[in-house]
């Protein structure tokens, strides 16, 4: 839910600044990055089917993706509210913005792509699990 929201938030922001600034490369990465959140978000967004996941690595996986993208959300949002364009803090805006949605592009896309690497999980090799008549 926190990925569909917040990507429906940050392609909002970004299209209001860019119809405001104009089109400017760290909008651009940030719609990028919303629209991959948005995406990434409807599979998840049925909270009540989330044992179809493989493993648990990936609700860790999504947890940090939501994590980043309200991250670039609430950027996003302060860039909104500054009504005065002052170049250095337009300039750490951009690369907050910039940074975080390459970093949320590149785990989403790292997270899809190694998806049927962990598909089973590792087969179990603890000692206890050899003892007979041992129940875990």
């Amino acid at each position: 839910m926190v990925l569909v929201v917040s990507g429906t938030a940050s392609c909002m922001l970004c299209f209001y600044l860019m119809s405001r600034r104009g089109r400017l490369y760290y909008l651009n990465a940030g719609l990028l990055a919303a629209a991959v959140c948005l995406v990434l978000g409807f599979p998840g967004f049925r909270s009540q089917q989330w044992r179809w996941l493989p493993n648990r690595n990936y609700v860790t996986g999504y947890i940090l993706v939501a994590l980043f993208s309200a991250l670039e959300t609430c950027a996003l949002w302060l860039m909104c509210q500054s009504t005065v364009l002052d170049p250095a803090l337009n300039d750490i805006g951009a690369g907050v913005v910039c940074g975080i949605s390459a970093l949320s592009v590149t785990l989403a896309c790292l997270g899809v792509s190694t998806s049927y690497c962990c598909r089973y999980p590792p087969p179990d090799n603890r000692v206890a699990h050899a003892v007979e008549g041992f129940v875990v």
